[in-house]
């Protein structure tokens, strides 16, 4: 389904929030900056994880979709679906065989 670049965009990065979460990071106000921190900060750098600048962005544009009359680009709309996919598929290929039933089938993460 195709989405408008303000909605995938929140999508994304919502998906990525329930994927932390799944993985053990206390829930919160997914557009809260102490929360996004933790997830930055666990979720970083080594291990294919998402990079630094890739978080930042993320952010960014998650909260410019929430909270301006700004249209995303099409190209910040691709780039927020490329972190997304490779973060889930990293994810998923890290889990033991019954949580990667629950990330495909029953959170329906990817």
């Amino acid at each position: 389904k195709k989405l408008p670049c303000n909605a995938a965009i929140r999508y994304c990065y919502k998906n990525i929030y329930r994927i932390c979460v799944f993985l053990g990071l206390r829930e919160g106000d997914c557009l809260d900056e102490e929360l996004f921190h933790r997830m930055k900060n666990r979720f970083s750098g080594e291990e294919g994880f998402i990079k630094e600048e890739d978080w930042q962005f993320l952010y960014r544009v998650t909260i410019e979709a929430m909270f301006s009359s700004k249209i995303q680009s099409q190209e910040e709309k691709n780039r927020a679906i490329a972190i997304y996919s490779d973060f889930a598929k990293r994810m998923y290929n890290r889990q033991s065989r019954k949580k990667r039933f629950i990330f495909r089938y029953i959170k329906k993460f990817w």
